[in-house]
């Protein structure tokens, strides 16, 4: 599925269906935003919803700004997370690196997880020697 932001738009996304929740570490997230200000504590979390929404999870500025219902050029604070490495720009679009990561991760765990799915299940463990062996059971003994 694919949208668009204006009919004549030049780039469209894929909406986010391989991944539907956005994984989140309090312990990481908690201390990647401990040097941020209460609203740009906010911004950053709306920004990483929004980008989480659509394949890839990167998107231009200006689609971003829309999706967020900003009015003006720009969106509040993103200098400020620019400059602070938790946001970055390649080219025109803007992604959470970590996030990213995060992405690649979980698309590839889902994707292996369709594969052994299709093959009919999980695949069972490799069995070892010592598992394989008859080991007779010793008569009881009463004493």
């Amino acid at each position: 599925m694919t949208q668009q932001t204006e009919p004549d738009a030049a780039i469209t996304y894929t909406v986010n269906k391989r991944m539907p929740f956005q994984r989140f570490n309090w312990t990481d997230h908690g201390s990647r935003m401990a040097r941020l200000k209460p609203l740009e504590r906010g911004w950053f979390d709306i920004i990483r919803t929004e980008l989480w929404t659509v394949e890839g999870v990167m998107m231009d500025e200006s689609t971003l700004r829309k999706r967020l219902r900003i009015p003006g050029k720009t969106i509040p604070k993103l200098d400020i997370l620019i400059d602070l490495g938790l946001l970055q720009r390649e080219g025109e679009m803007i992604f959470d690196p970590v996030q990213r990561f995060e992405w690649n991760r979980a698309v590839s765990v889902s994707e292996a997880n369709r594969d052994n799915g299709r093959k009919g299940g999980r695949p069972s463990k490799a069995t070892t020697g010592k598992e394989s062996e008859y080991i007779p059971e010793a008569p009881s003994v009463d004493f």
